[in-house]
């Protein structure tokens, strides 16, 4: 029995019903489920898991049947008549306006028939609210199966000590399979003290519970290992299985869709000659280096009206990058960055582009380098951490950070056609070997058929 947890994703659902990142891998995780085995979650207000039924006869392009989850679960399925109370006890961290809302709650509620009122009242006005999305169903769990496996792919640092409260009471005797990403926080200099310190607790975390643990690369499996050796902790059993190489296949979808028109910022790049950059903005991965590479190119004899695009969010540690930008005139409109480009852009952009740029200090994978390679585009980054590994031998990987030699690659990319065509040669003869979503797919149904092995 495996028991697949899908809670990063209705976390993530409250904020965005975009598919990206960790919440793409646990959605394409939940594919190499197989046999037995039951999707779950757990909510982080009461603490309470349920059983969710109904995902596979559901298409799913992005997060929307899985926002709301928690509350409908707690209040409509849940037997514990104490969870509303706790979403009330949440609502006095949000703000006065909402903690008056609460204090008036708990005021009244101390009057046990206008209590049974007002519960009956909040009830009525969520139920216009808040529904469950056509086909799925929700069961509470109270036992898990003695023996079964319990995998933990999604962000359990957000809620780790609910994570700990199962781990010391439903899930005892389960074995646990973690997925770690990355060790960027614990071995990386370019991460907010937040962050760093939240895995410091989370690594330790992992270690102490997991029986199994999936990374994404052989990098990251080292980074991992050099941790347990330095902390004096035997490691779990890693299994590596590689992400995939290629978008999500709603994105190729969208281009076969004759009516579909790009936005203007996307259509008039279409005549361009562009580097493309892709990824979240901030200093680890190497933005600010990037420009000046950028701003070597442009005031050379070589430079002929190319430009620079940059998709991403903006996230932390951006000030120096800002002001970069903002006193050049972002190099004298060189510079194009797109903070929110959808999937669907984001293809075309990499249709497009001449080649990509990835100058990431350090990476558990490198999803816009495999990216770039499927679209049958060169990509130009640093040998560090996984992103060799995961180029396959197709990418320009410069030695890190031997920015010189970074610059140089750059250029030839950019003005030489006859070195050009050999970098397109090289990923036209080995793209075969590049991976797919299935493909993950797979690999993941195999780890968990060798956990109903061991079980």
């Amino acid at each position: 029995m495996i028991y697949y947890d899908i809670t990063d994703i209705i976390n993530h659902s409250k904020f965005s019903t975009k598919v990206s990142g960790i919440q793409r891998v646990v959605l394409e995780g939940l594919r190499g489920l197989d046999g037995d085995y039951t999707i779950f979650f757990m909510s982080p207000i009461t603490g309470r898991t349920y059983k969710i039924s109904g995902l596979e006869n559901i298409k799913i392009n992005d997060l929307t049947p899985f926002v709301n989850l928690w509350i409908y679960a707690d209040i409509y399925i849940s037997k514990s008549s104490g969870n509303l109370d706790k979403y009330f006890e949440k609502l006095r961290t949000l703000g006065r306006k909402k903690k008056a809302v609460s204090d008036s709650y708990f005021i009244f509620s101390k009057i046990p028939s206008v209590k049974k009122i007002s519960h009956a009242a909040v009830i009525k006005y969520l139920r216009n609210k808040i529904s469950l999305y056509p086909g799925l169903s929700i069961s509470e769990i109270e036992n898990f199966t003695e023996g079964a496996s319990v995998a933990l792919f999604g962000g359990v640092w957000n809620f780790q000590d609910k994570y700990q409260s199962l781990m010391e009471t439903k899930w005892h005797g389960l074995r646990k399979v973690f997925m770690v990403y990355d060790m960027i926080p614990i071995v990386s200099p370019y991460v907010p003290d937040e962050l760093k310190a939240m895995f410091k607790k989370y690594i330790p975390f992992v270690l102490e519970h997991a029986d199994k643990i999936v990374v994404n690369s052989n990098s990251c499996k080292m980074d991992l290992v050099t941790y347990c050796s330095g902390h004096g902790i035997t490691a779990p059993d890693i299994d590596v299985v590689h992400l995939s190489h290629k978008l999500p296949s709603a994105s190729a979808k969208i281009k076969t869709d004759p009516d579909f028109e790009y936005p203007l910022r996307v259509r008039k790049l279409q005549n361009e000659q562009y580097a493309f950059c892709v990824g979240s903005i901030e200093s680890r991965k190497n933005h600010v280096n990037l420009i000046l590479t950028w701003i070597k190119f442009f005031n050379s004899p070589e430079y002929a009206n190319q430009k620079l695009v940059i998709a991403g969010k903006w996230l932390w540690d951006t000030e120096e990058l800002a002001k970069q930008l903002t006193y050049s005139g972002h190099v004298y409109g060189s510079v194009i960055v797109m903070h929110d480009a959808s999937d669907a852009e984001i293809a075309e952009l990499y249709k497009n582009c001449r080649f990509t740029v990835f100058p990431s200090h350090y990476e558990g994978w490198g999803l816009p380098l495999g990216e770039s390679l499927a679209l049958g585009k060169p990509c130009l980054h640093f040998d560090t951490s996984s992103l060799k590994e995961a180029g396959y031998g197709m990418t320009v990987a410069v030695e890190y950070p031997n920015y010189k030699e970074y610059y140089n690659e750059f250029k030839k990319l950019m003005i030489d056609d006859e070195y050009y065509q050999q970098r397109l040669n090289i990923i036209e003869e080995n793209k075969h070997k590049l991976r797919s979503w299935q493909d993950f797919s797979l690999d993941i149904k195999h780890v968990f058929s060798d956990e109903e092995k061991i079980q």
